[in-house]
């Protein structure tokens, strides 16, 4: 059973909220450029070792970890543990900067989907 059953729920629904600005973003961006589209999937292989899943943000030297900490996604992995583990830390995750990431990424993702609205056809 998790430990903090509340915070976890939270953690993944940063998460999921993460990946559905992301989501629109690419989405938009990829509706007419190939090569983007072809870029993206590589891209997302290196962003893997810089989201924390595999690590925790305890084991990552302090000039690393800082660098880290500005990573999104290494938040929501950092706010799903603390909610899993009884031994994991909440030091290192802010929800107010999940907010805002969140927040400025669902709203680009929108403006851009607007953008691109006209372009769209649908059969």
């Amino acid at each position: 059973m998790p430990a903090r059953p509340a915070i976890l729920i939270i953690g993944q629904i940063y998460m999921t909220w993460l990946s559905f600005s992301l989501a629109m973003i690419v989405c938009a961006a990829t509706h007419e450029n190939a090569t983007l589209e072809r870029l993206l999937h590589p891209l997302i292989y290196f962003a893997m070792p810089i989201s924390n899943i595999f690590i925790m943000m305890e084991w990552i030297p302090n000039p690393y970890r800082e660098w880290i900490d500005w990573v999104p996604m290494a938040q929501c992995a950092e706010i799903v543990r603390y909610g899993q583990f009884e031994s994991a830390s909440n030091k290192y995750f802010s929800y107010g900067y999940m907010n805002l990431v969140c927040m400025t990424l669902t709203l680009i993702g929108l403006l851009y989907l607007r953008l691109i609205r006209r372009h769209v056809v649908l059969n």
